[in-house]
């Protein structure tokens, strides 16, 4: 079997039910074309058994993989990327639907035409938050989510309607080259949950790479399906983030 042209990777931590749909619409987006990307999903010991989901989509080149102790986002990617041999690696949250036709190709086209490291597309979420029925939703009750892209290193919102460089992009929905990846070490562990990504570009950014945020390019995201950042986990991150950039 030749090697994948992406990985695309997911971490589970109790959201077995958002996976169905997430793998639907990624299997549905793929096929048909150029990109031959392998999906390897990672229960962070969240009690939920996969064992259905991964003799279901088996044929698909879904591999679910187990982890004995939660050991958070950012090392929960970081275990998967150490799994692939691909050149790019897509980092999707389990909450996810894609929505747009060609979405995996016109992300991978975006990185190839900017030269980027990163990529990241624009996030849509429910106007009524109380809905989680997302895949039942029209484009007209969804709004832009916050937090998509920043142009700093704080997590301010913003709206760009065009394709520009940004300071980061949202973990939630992000592609990035693998040999960049590698040579940064991936993400820091110590961030278990939150602003993993936004300390990741910074790395990056600081070695002369490129961030870049593509609005073009929409993908549905339930939000905060593990946790809210609202909670110990976002302060927690929020300060070693803080820490970090003041022994730059």
């Amino acid at each position: 079997m030749p090697k994948p042209t992406i990985a695309i990777q997911i971490v589970n931590y109790k959201t077995k039910s958002f996976l169905e749909p997430l793998l639907t619409s990624i299997v549905k987006d793929i096929s048909g074309s150029k990109v031959f990307a392998e999906i390897s999903i990672l229960d962070n010991d969240s009690g939920d058994d996969l064992s259905d989901l991964a003799r279901r989509w088996k044929d698909r080149n879904v591999s679910v993989f187990m982890h004995d102790s939660n050991v958070g986002f950012g090392a929960g990617h970081n275990i998967l990327a150490r799994k692939t041999e691909a050149e790019y690696i897509l980092l999707l949250n389990p909450d996810m639907v894609f929505i747009e036709p060609d979405t995996v190709s016109r992300l991978l086209q975006t990185m190839i035409e900017t030269q980027a490291t990163v990529v990241g597309p624009r996030l849509l979420w429910p106007k009524d938050r109380r809905n989680r029925e997302l895949h039942l939703l029209e484009l007209d009750q969804l709004e832009q989510q916050p937090w998509d892209h920043g142009r700093d290193d704080k997590r301010r919102y913003r709206i760009d309607s065009e394709r520009c460089s940004v300071a980061w992009v949202s973990g939630a929905a992000f592609l990035i080259r693998r040999d960049a990846f590698e040579a940064i070490s991936g993400f820091d562990e110590k961030f278990f949950l939150y602003y993993e990504e936004v300390d990741l570009c910074r790395r990056l950014r600081k070695q002369g790479k490129r961030i870049v945020y593509n609005p073009h390019i929409q993908i549905l995201h339930y939000g905060s399906a593990s946790a809210n950042k609202i909670s110990l986990y976002g302060f927690k991150s929020l300060l070693r983030l803080e820490l970090k950039k003041l022994k730059r």
